[in-house]
């Protein structure tokens, strides 16, 4: 599953920019990185293919299935 799949199939529920352009930090150099949500299918969801997260080639683009952001860490 890629992130082209998840946008084809309206699986993402959130999306945001993060990264040094979420904080103002950025450099006319700087690539943009996105953090996101998804669900998966009824039928991955239940069945043997879950998957947690799905990122690009290089991690500037990470979207967790919903239950795997559930059992992240949060920040205090």
């Amino acid at each position: 599953m890629t992130i082209a799949d998840l946008r084809e199939q309206h699986l993402i529920l959130f999306e945001a920019v993060s990264g040094s352009r979420a904080y103002g930090t950025n450099l006319p150099h700087s690539d943009t990185d996105l953090k996101g949500v998804f669900v998966l299918p009824e039928d991955r969801f239940f069945g043997l293919d879950y998957v947690p997260q799905v990122a690009n080639e290089t991690n500037d683009e990470v979207f967790y299935e919903l239950r795997r952001f559930v059992e992240l860490p949060r920040q205090k």
